[in-house]
């Protein structure tokens, strides 16, 4: 799988690791500024400290993100080795339902519907696959800051192929005693720990994006705190979304490093300012694979980062603020124009101002006497510009007119949708990175789980109960008809539709591909309603039989 590389014994090993850890994250600062500006970027809607009148940036990439993934329709699908030909059939069927309970019920949809938004932002959005300690269930969550993630090789644009990963994450005292509790070199740890334990900085803060993430249900040891920067400096509008946080954390580095001598990762955690080893054993998790999964919507042919959509609107939204202003001044100036009075006499200053006030009027002795106001006229492009700008950034993130509505409105409701539809091969595109990016994850959790989990499944065809620990470890999850895009599912409507008058498909098929609201109840339903009309056409064929027999005795008499 890996050239890897063989690490040397107890002796040496911190100071090997340490000499990895520093080459993952050697550009650690530089790429934590790099996130806090293009997070800030995302949340204000500017290059500063204040908010946007209108952040249009956010309006479009949510759109976009809605566009490729949508979490309640998510659908998933089995594959195993062609060595098994039919005989898993329905097996296959029973995982994949497992698979996807598992993926809505542990929320680890809602995770990667925020990763897809912030895919957009960053170059690259990255979740982390663990073991929830005590309760023994299998999670997905986001990385708080991929910045905080470093790799031996960014060169390498496979994930799979990384030999070294780095995970900066910071752990409150009391979590780090209980995590070292029984450590042979406890006191040291401690010792340590509390020498160099400080209270988070304005760095150490999450966006307010992340609120919805509660980081104190993570596993420390696994996922841990944001250690680098999300927001930076912030306005006084993200003040109260920028936790504050007094309490002295330890910082650590997670080390995911490929072992020739064992052929899988070694995992290895050490404090981040001493060389003092916390953590060191065999890869916990499914062999020959470490837990992090990049969601990247433009991937690079040599790097494994990407540059950020939000970079190519970034100066759209810049030009719409500063259009904004412009015609915020006009509107100024036409609300409360300069005026000019020639001919008036008297304290000039004070007849203006009775002018401008309701009801306000003086008097004024000479008969020449005039007031004017120079209100600016709003210029007539000033409205349709902004419109203009907000359809370019729609078209960089791959979000022509035809799929916001736009287009030609004598067209009927099926042209403007197949036209929609026929514009949409950007998004498709990216749709189909996401959709990697998801069967990655769930197979890498279904493949997980599969390790530790010993609950029954039950087999739809004969209720028969089999563990999932049964099933062939080398399984893949796939997601049906590309179901976690609605443009995808809207193109596959029609074809749906065709196979059900066809008989091609069950009603359960189509029910579940359709993917309508209860889809698991109704599906049940099909499935014994289906069962129910074969019985009865069974029955039916029988009594036929039996008339057909009765006859032929007839005729022989």
């Amino acid at each position: 799988m890996l050239a890897g590389m063989r690490l040397p014994g107890p002796a040496d090993l911190a100071e090997f690791c340490q000499g990895v850890i520093r080459t993952c994250t050697n550009d650690l600062e530089r790429r934590r500024a790099f996130y806090s500006r293009l997070t800030n970027n995302y949340l204000t809607g500017t290059d500063g400290l204040d908010s946007a009148r209108h952040n249009v940036l956010q309006e479009v990439i949510k759109e976009s993100s809605a566009d490729l993934y949508a979490d309640g329709m998510a659908r998933f699908g089995v594959d195993v080795d062609q060595q098994y030909g039919d005989d898993l059939l329905d097996e296959e069927e029973a995982v994949g339902e497992d698979a996807q309970r598992w993926w809505h019920n542990s929320r680890s949809g809602k995770a990667m519907a925020k990763a897809v938004e912030w895919a957009h932002v960053w170059p690259a959005a990255v979740l982390k696959v663990f073991v929830e300690p005590g309760e023994g269930e299998v999670l997905v969550r986001m990385l708080p800051n991929t910045a905080d993630l470093g790799l031996l090789s960014p060169n390498v644009p496979e994930w799979e192929n990384q030999e070294g990963l780095v995970q900066s994450f910071s752990m409150d005292l009391s979590s780090f005693e209980r995590r070292v509790r029984h450590r042979p070199y406890y006191r040291e740890l401690m010792r340590t720990a509390l020498a160099t334990a400080q209270p988070p900085d304005g760095r150490d803060a999450m966006p307010a994006a992340f609120r919805s993430i509660i980081l104190a249900q993570w596993t420390p040891n696994l996922i841990g705190m944001p250690s680098g920067g999300a927001l930076g400096q912030t306005g006084v509008e993200l003040t109260m979304a920028d936790p504050q946080s007094r309490e002295p954390e330890v910082r650590l580095k997670e080390l995911w490093v490929w072992d020739d001598a064992m052929n899988d990762y070694r995992v290895v955690t050490m404090m981040a300012e001493s060389a003092l080893l916390v953590d060191d054993h065999g890869n916990p998790l499914v062999p020959k694979a470490h837990p992090f999964f990049p969601v990247i919507l433009d991937p690079l042919p040599f790097s494994a980062w990407s540059v950020p959509v939000m970079v190519g609107i970034l100066k759209m939204q810049m030009m719409h603020e500063s259009f904004l202003e412009w015609i915020t001044h006009v509107l100024g100036m036409q609300f409360d124009p300069p005026l000019v009075a020639t001919g008036v006499a008297g304290m000039l200053e004070e007849k203006l101002d009775a002018l401008r006030s309701p009801g306000g009027d003086f008097t004024n002795p000479l008969p020449q006497g005039k007031v004017e106001n120079f209100a600016p006229a709003m210029p007539p492009d000033a409205f349709p510009m902004l419109s203009e700008l907000k359809q370019m950034m729609g078209r960089r993130v791959g979000r022509p007119p035809a799929m916001t509505g736009g287009g030609d409105p004598s067209r009927s409701g099926d042209q403007v949708i197949h036209k929609a539809l026929l514009s949409a091969g950007a998004t498709l595109n990216r749709a189909m990175a996401v959709e990697g990016a998801v069967e990655a994850v769930a197979t890498y959790g279904a493949r997980l789980r599969h390790r530790i989990n010993h609950v029954p499944l039950r087999n739809p065809a004969d209720g028969s109960e089999f563990l999932l620990n049964q099933f062939p470890e080398e399984f893949v999850i796939k997601v049906d008809a590309h179901s976690i895009s609605p443009i995808a599912q809207e193109q596959n409507r029609e074809k749906i539709m065709f196979l059900i008058k066809e008989g091609a498909i069950t009603k359960e098929d189509a029910i579940r591909l359709l993917g309508i609201p209860q889809m698991d109840r109704m599906a049940r339903k099909a499935r014994r309603l289906g069962r129910a009309q074969a019985a009865l056409a069974k029955q039916r064929m029988a009594i036929e039989e039996t008339k057909a027999a009765a006859k032929m005795e007839s005729a022989k008499k």
